[in-house]
């Protein structure tokens, strides 16, 4: 009770400040879990250690606690109390996404500026960015995904064929059920089932950027069925057109110091140098070499290091 009326005094101080408004951001990409009885807490992991700083900055002046720690290839960040409980206080939802399947957050579905910084965000923690080259000729595209769980939605023969852990695609699903996938097929690659955070995120892009743009859409990726014997559908959004490419640079870069808007920055000067163009050979050179240096697959460990010297911090 305690920490719901500091929670409470906290919110009125600051209303819908930037701080808050940056934690419901931080909600829609982690967990909000429940700890114990009128106490939460919110983790968040990545291989970037700059958007775990961010995070924990962030819960520090909400007030939270966070403790940090190494976990495989990435860095860990759990906060406990203040932070979470603001979250909690302004209506976000408590659980796992894919089965809370949250909407959008009113703020940030309404104002450009909060919008702006939530894609952004999003690009940096759930993006791929790519650059590829086909035919002498460079290609950019920008895709993430989200999913939601549906495992109360198939039957239960269809969960018999699956094995716990594997991830299906679209022509994995076919060859498996063979004449049986027309009957799957409408209800996991339908895109009106895709989560709700996916399909607000499609029409707010749309319609704040209305008829300048080539509409985006949100599209089956895959299935994954976990070792818990859960049904989850992952759905995309692939956004390759040159005017959407050149939205993302405009509006929706990754927040700067991290590595995707490193890596985004670099793509996209080499995409715009030699967009429409066919590649020479020296051009050719030069893109893989850029591809080398930057790989799109993860953070490189080089990066790491010096991120974590700058930020100091050390693990035993």
């Amino acid at each position: 009770m305690v920490l719901k009326s500091r929670t409470r005094n906290l919110l009125n101080t600051l209303g819908l400040s930037p701080l808050v408004q940056k934690a419901i951001i931080w909600y829609c990409l982690e967990n909000l879990k429940s700890e114990k009885e009128n106490r939460w807490e919110i983790g968040y992991i990545n291989e970037d250690p700059v958007l775990v700083n961010d995070f924990k900055e962030l819960c520090e002046k909400l007030g939270s606690h966070v403790h940090l720690r190494p976990r495989a290839n990435c860095f860990m960040a759990d906060a406990r109390g203040m932070a979470a409980g603001v979250l909690k206080a302004v209506g976000c939802m408590e659980g796992k996404k894919t089965i809370v399947n949250p909407e959008l957050p009113k703020p940030i579905r309404e104002d450009f500026e909060l919008w702006k910084r939530h894609l952004g965000f999003t690009i940096a923690e759930e993006g791929h960015i790519g650059l590829a080259e086909m035919e002498h000729r460079v290609r950019m595209d920008v895709s993430y995904s989200r999913s939601v769980d549906i495992t109360d939605s198939v039957p239960p023969w269809f969960i018999e064929r699956l094995e716990p852990g594997n991830k299906y695609l679209e022509n994995d699903l076919e060859h498996l059920l063979g004449e049986r996938w027309s009957e799957i097929e409408p209800i996991v690659t339908d895109s009106k089932k895709a989560s709700k955070l996916l399909k607000d995120e499609v029409d707010t892009f749309n319609r704040f950027h209305n008829a300048e743009v080539k509409e985006l859409k949100c599209n089956f990726d895959a299935l994954h069925f976990s070792k818990k014997r859960r049904v989850t559908a992952i759905f995309c959004i692939d956004i390759r057109s040159k005017r959407n490419i050149d939205l993302i640079a405009q509006h929706y870069r990754p927040p700067e110091g991290t590595w995707k808007r490193v890596l985004f920055d670099k793509y996209y000067d080499f995409y715009l140098k030699h967009r429409g163009k066919k590649l020479s050979d020296e051009d050719l050179k030069e893109f893989n070499e850029l591809k080398r240096e930057y790989p799109s697959g993860g953070v490189p460990e080089w990066w790491k290091r010096q991120r974590l010297s700058e930020l100091g911090w050390k693990f035993e």
